[in-house]
């Protein structure tokens, strides 16, 4: 065996999880071994990465949408996959990356960005608990979990009485910058029904500011032509374009209240910018020093209290605290602890 790899299970798109598989990888120079994927994502990895995709084929690019496929494919391909027994450390990023076998020599560690199926509570499907008793053998293999925040350790400890470390994604909160207020409040996010988009459209129908939603997805089109006039839907931004916008905003918000860590409230906090953040995920707030939390349903009342008393922290101040604890360095020294035997 040689060195070390890191693997993410399922990459169809470049998501906030496979950049931190990407970050892993390149602080460690090791290959980024990516499961079910496809071209454009493939494409999209950084130069200075070497990318391996290890089922980008016909039959995973034909089914990849299908949740059933992906896992049924990950539970035949991973468990006993030889590519992986060359390596001495394993870094195993994912929601679902329990399915590999490792050789009894091998030192694993298993970062989570989340707790999903077939261990999360949420709905019902037949093969639950088949999925649940042919991965549960493999939980116990690796030597070391990690978990990308608060709420996922939480998760780990709840329903696996699993102990996870704490390492949040890193952040180079040093290309952020504040600029000024030009009078919008603004977010990132997919444009999906899961991220409440929809719900955030039309709540600000009744808001008398500015709302402007960067990101592409399925319901792009759709909401931009029912949109009410004080919302503006960008479509996808380069990333120079959206720290410019960051750094202009009034407050950045975060409605989807289901992030397991929601990098993009981090770097709005980078960018010295308060957060408006939705109860139910990852907290980045600090209650009236950096934001304010709301019920989903009362996004106007957030949005009413900042505007009538403000934050007491200084963007000066919101960034030196964004800088201690997602910063670059804090994370590569816990990666470096992590991944020695």
């Amino acid at each position: 065996m040689s060195d070390i790899a890191v693997v993410h299970q399922a990459a169809l798109e470049r998501g906030g999880g496979l950049r931190v598989a990407e970050e892993i990888a390149e602080y460690l120079d090791a290959p980024l071994y990516l499961g079910i994927t496809n071209d454009d994502v493939v494409s999209r990895v950084p130069d200075s990465i070497d990318v391996r995709p290890m089922h980008n084929t016909i039959l995973t690019r034909e089914f990849a949408d299908n949740a059933q496929f992906r896992r049924l494919y990950s539970l035949l391909k991973f468990r006993h996959s030889s590519i992986l027994r060359q390596y001495d450390t394993l870094v195993l990023s994912g929601a679902n990356l329990q399915w590999y076998l490792p050789d009894p020599d091998q030192h694993v560690v298993v970062y989570r960005h989340s707790l999903k199926y077939p261990y999360s509570p949420e709905g019902f499907e037949p093969l639950r608990w088949l999925y649940a008793v042919a991965k549960h053998p493999t939980l116990d293999y690796p030597d070391r979990y990690l978990a990308n925040s608060d709420l996922t350790q939480s998760h780990l400890r709840k329903r696996l009485n699993i102990d996870a470390t704490v390492v949040y994604p890193p952040l180079a909160t040093e290309e952020y910058y504040n600029r000024s207020d030009k009078g919008y409040y603004f977010t990132v996010t997919r444009v999906t029904a899961g991220k409440r988009v929809d719900d955030l459209v039309n709540q600000f129908t009744g808001i008398d500011h500015q709302l402007k939603i960067a990101g592409d997805g399925p319901l792009r089109q759709s909401l931009s032509e029912c949109a009410p006039s004080n919302v503006e839907l960008l479509g996808y931004v380069s990333e120079e374009r959206k720290r410019e916008l960051l750094s202009e905003c009034t407050a950045f918000i975060n409605h989807s209240g289901a992030e397991n860590f929601g990098i993009a409230a981090a770097e709005a906090l980078a960018s010295g910018k308060a957060v408006l953040m939705a109860e139910g995920g990852y907290n980045h707030v600090r209650e009236g020093k950096n934001g304010y939390t709301y019920e989903t349903g009362n996004l106007s009342d957030a949005v009413a209290k900042f505007e009538s008393d403000g934050v007491s922290w200084s963007p000066t101040e919101i960034q030196e605290f964004t800088a201690d604890t997602y910063g670059i360095e804090r994370f590569e020294r816990q990666i470096d602890e992590a991944v020695q035997p």
